[in-house]
């Protein structure tokens, strides 16, 4: 299993991935077809410093999804999905280079990493470039009350058989 850390600023529903001090723009992860993933993504609050995202309005939000796609089509199928029940979001603390920080942490579980989708698109190119996630709160009624979008994700192919 892949597993994959990414800081994201969440000021606004498009996040912007940031380093882990939140002091400059980093780019999207790569993932890797056929090979499980399980995304670490850490919201900052804002821009401006390090404070995370308030888990407080995070932890009563009873249902998640994950989904990416290059393309904005709701007809189409996605690329991949998250393994939704297995979403969480919980805080964290982590000591990177002898400073402690309190990060608010979503767990993105994606056990599909050889969709039908993901073979079509990436054909015998080596890697894509164009992945998109959104991870969306959905309270009891299934009320999106929760959107945040990361563009730019990498995913790429392998040069042996995945099975």
């Amino acid at each position: 299993m892949q597993t994959i850390t990414l800081y994201v600023n969440a000021e606004s529903t498009l996040g912007t991935v940031r380093d882990y001090a939140n002091a400059r723009n980093a780019s999207a992860p790569t993932l890797t077809r056929g090979v499980s993933a399980c995304l670490k993504m850490r919201i900052f609050a804002s821009g401006e410093n390090t404070d995370p995202y308030p888990l407080s309005e995070l932890v009563n939000i009873p249902s998640w999804q994950w989904v990416m796609d290059d393309d904005f089509d709701s007809a189409s199928n996605y690329i991949l999905v998250g393994d939704h029940s297995g979403i969480s979001v919980q805080s964290v603390t982590e000591t990177i280079n002898e400073v402690e920080y309190v990060f608010t942490e979503f767990t993105i579980p994606i056990s599909a990493m050889n969709t039908d989708e993901l073979n079509t698109l990436l054909g015998k190119q080596e890697s894509i470039a164009t992945l998109n996630g959104e991870l969306v709160g959905l309270d009891e009624s299934g009320s999106e009350v929760f959107v945040l979008q990361v563009k730019g994700f990498t995913v790429r192919n392998r040069i042996s058989s995945t099975g």
